[in-house]
């Protein structure tokens, strides 16, 4: 081996090394999504939405232009992730993105070329699309959170949900089958037994126990129910209304059957409807329902899980069959009246030109902030925003100011910092375990 090779080789190292330590940046970009792009303009379309090309400016983990949309498998396979990273070349693996080591991984639990349609043995990341069948056996969850991957379930003390993921493998397991078999023929004997008792007991003196009834229940009651009988043998039909509040008329002059009506609550409290989940599919058609409804706009109408301080995407699927209440989130309709300081107001057309000055004497506006925000706290563990082009940590009480926050808006954002903070305490404290037990095995 020559100097030159040497020589080239020793100066190519700090970079590997940096690749190989992972990017801290590609850490708040990460989105839990429903489904990847299935082909290059399905993709081209989800990279624009991401923009990592603006977030690329602000990173130091490549100096190319390889800081690029992602859509890939999480860390231990389960779920479907959005995250901006520097592109990485794929060993014939599904690519993985790993929030440990902050970076796309070769695991080799998931052999593509194995596949009915293989992929090569050596690819870029970004060009997962291609090979759909990584994405095979996937199965989404409602709420993703960072509760999975540190062990705790469903008895947290901070109330966020515990995900939980059925491998196929489990599905099939004859032991749990034979279980559930016994458990569903043991609870319909006791419910059989339950009814039967019942009618049993009605046909051995029903007649006595009436008369036992009336005889200590004061006139009153007993011409009540003799008005009662009188209504039900002229075969009218009584309907007792399920709240003191008059029913919400849908627009369909009250045709529709009360288990398609679902509960909406604002945030505030201030909106509390109940709407018809007929021809409702996915939180996105749940939204434009909403917005002609509520005559709001559908860029200031968002469907929230409180607990957990996260934003439903548009494509989450609804099931009308389930019961459900959804918690609405009202942005503030005055941001597109905001005043110049000398009396005159813009129109919402003219939203983009009205600058507000933050504490770290950057300019931006009402509607970038909040998007900035929505895009990076939800379902992390940061309980604090920073400014992209210094890096001075925003005051929270600023960012409420300068976001001309709704009431809707101002608790949501409280809730997703509270739960923030208790996922990064949680996470520091497993960590000094997983050290002290490291430790103990020295």
């Amino acid at each position: 081996m020559d100097i030159l090779s040497v020589f080239l080789i020793a100066s190519s190292l700090p970079f590997v090394s940096l690749r190989w330590q992972g990017c801290p940046q590609s850490i708040p970009t990460v989105s839990y999504v429903s489904r990847c792009p299935a082909d290059a303009e399905e993709w081209k379309t989800a990279a624009a939405k991401k923009d990592c090309r603006a977030l690329g400016m602000n990173q130091s983990c490549s100096d190319d232009d390889s800081f690029v949309y992602h859509c890939v498998l999480s860390g231990d396979g389960t779920k479907l992730m959005e995250v901006c990273a520097p592109v990485w070349y794929m060993s014939g693996y599904c690519a993985r993105f790993s929030i440990s080591f902050k970076r796309i991984v070769n695991n080799p639990d998931l052999d593509c070329t194995a596949f009915d349609t293989p992929c090569p043995s050596r690819f870029p990341s970004d060009e997962s699309f291609k090979y759909q069948m990584c994405y095979k056996d996937v199965r989404d969850t409602m709420v993703h959170d960072y509760m999975d991957k540190i062990g705790y379930g469903s008895n947290n003390t901070i109330g966020m949900p515990s995900v939980i993921y059925v491998e196929k493998e489990q599905a099939n397991n004859p032991a749990l089958i034979a279980f559930l078999a016994v458990f569903i023929i043991i609870a319909l004997c006791l419910l059989i037994l339950l009814i039967y008792g019942k009618r049993l007991k009605n046909m051995i003196c029903p007649r006595d126990e009436d008369a036992k009834q009336k005889e200590n229940l004061p006139d009153s009651i007993l011409e009540t129910d003799a008005l009662m009988d009188e209504r039900l043998n002229v075969n009218e039909v009584i309907k007792v209304p399920l709240t003191d509040k008059p029913p919400i008329d849908t627009g369909s002059k009250r045709n529709e059957d009360s288990k398609d009506l679902t509960e909406i609550v604002s945030l505030s409290k201030s909106i509390q409807e109940r709407v018809s989940l007929k021809d409702v599919e996915n939180i996105g058609d749940l939204r434009e329902k909403l917005c002609t409804k509520l005559d709001y706009p559908i860029e200031l109408l968002w469907i929230v899980h409180e607990e957990t301080g996260t934003i439903y995407k548009d494509d989450y699927p609804i099931n009308a069959s389930t019961k459900a209440t959804y918690t609405l989130m009202l942005g503030n309709k005055k941001r597109a009246d905001i005043s110049n300081g000398d009396g005159r107001k813009f129109k919402k057309s003219y939203r983009s030109q009205v600058k507000c000055r933050m504490d770290c004497t950057h300019m931006t506006d009402a509607e970038t902030l909040l998007q900035l925000i929505r895009d990076t706290l939800p379902e992390t563990e940061y309980s604090e925003l920073k400014c992209p082009l210094c890096s001075e940590v925003w005051k929270e009480q600023q960012l409420i100011e300068k976001c001309k926050m709704s009431d809707d808006e101002r608790l949501f954002f409280d809730r997703v910092l509270e739960v923030n903070r208790k996922t990064k305490k949680i996470m520091f404290e497993k960590t000094l375990r997983n050290e002290r037990q490291f430790k103990l095995t020295l």
